[in-house]
C-alpha cells in the first residue's frame, strides 16, 4: 500500500510540474498591454460628464491581425487593459462615444535577459508622418497614449449669418441692380433726362414709320404679283 501511495504522489507531482511548465510557457508567449485614449482637456471635468443620463457607451479597442481578434473595453477616462495578449503585430482601432482616434500599428515583442523575457511594446499612429506613441505600455504608470484626431458630428451645425451668402441670393442681386439704376438716373439733371426721353421717343416713332413703310411695300409687291 505504501508503494502504491508513493506512486500516486509521484504521478501527481509530475502532472503538477507539467501543468506549471505549460502555463509558464503559455504566459511567456503573451504579455499585458496598457493603453490610454487621450481625451480632450476639460472633457471629464465638465459638470454633466458625471451624470449617468448624459453618458453614452464609452467604447472599445479592437486588436486584430491574421490570426486573432481581441476587443477590449474602454473605461470612462479612456484607459484600457489587455491581459495575456500573444506576441505579434496588431492593428488597433479605437472607438469612443464622441471622438475619433487614428488607427495604430501595435508591435508586441520581447528581449531575453537573465530574469527571462522582458516585453517590448511599440505603437505607431497612422498619421502623416507616422507618429510613435508615447508610453511603454507595459504597466499602468506608463500606458500607450493614443491621441484624439477629431470628433463625431452627430448634428448639422447651425450656419452663421454671412454677408457673402446674402449677396449670392438672386432676388437680392436684382434688387441691388434696380437700386443702382434708379440711383444713376437721379444723378443726371432733369433737362438731360427730358432730352434723352424725347430722343428715345423720336427714335421709336422713326422705327415704327420704317416698319410700317416696309410692310406697305411688301403688300404692294404681293398684289402686283397676283395681277
Amino acid at each position: 500500500m505504501k508503494l502504491v501511495a508513493l506512486v500516486i504522489v509521484f504521478v501527481a507531482l509530475c502532472v503538477a510540474q507539467l501543468g506549471a511548465a505549460a502555463s509558464a510557457s503559455t504566459f511567456d508567449e503573451s504579455t499585458n498591454v496598457y493603453g490610454l485614449l487621450k481625451l480632450p482637456d476639460g472633457y471629464l471635468q465638465h459638470a454633466d460628464s458625471a451624470d449617468a443620463r448624459h453618458q453614452l457607451q464609452f467604447g472599445s479597442v479592437l486588436l486584430y491581425n491574421s490570426e486573432s481578434e481581441i476587443r477590449l473595453p474602454v473605461q470612462r477616462d479612456g484607459s484600457f487593459v489587455g491581459y495575456r495578449i500573444p506576441y505579434g503585430t496588431y492593428l488597433v482601432q479605437s472607438e469612443y462615444a464622441d471622438f475619433i482616434f487614428p488607427t495604430v500599428r501595435l508591435v508586441l515583442q520581447y528581449k531575453e535577459s537573465k530574469e527571462g523575457r522582458i516585453p517590448v511594446i511599440r505603437g505607431d499612429a497612422n498619421d502623416f508622418p507616422v507618429m510613435p506613441l508615447s508610453g511603454s505600455g507595459v504597466d499602468e504608470e506608463t500606458p500607450l497614449v493614443i491621441p484624439v484626431s477629431s470628433h463625431h458630428t452627430f448634428y448639422v451645425p447651425r450656419q452663421e449669418f454671412s454677408v457673402g451668402m446674402l449677396l449670392k441670393n438672386p432676388m437680392i442681386i436684382m434688387l441691388l441692380i434696380s437700386c443702382f439704376m434708379f440711383g444713376m438716373l437721379k444723378l443726371f439733371p432733369e433737362e438731360e433726362l427730358k432730352e434723352s426721353s424725347k430722343a428715345s421717343r423720336e427714335w421709336q416713332r422713326n422705327l415704327i414709320k420704317k416698319a410700317t413703310a416696309a410692310t406697305d411695300g411688301m403688300k404692294e409687291i404681293s398684289e402686283k404679283k397676283k395681277k
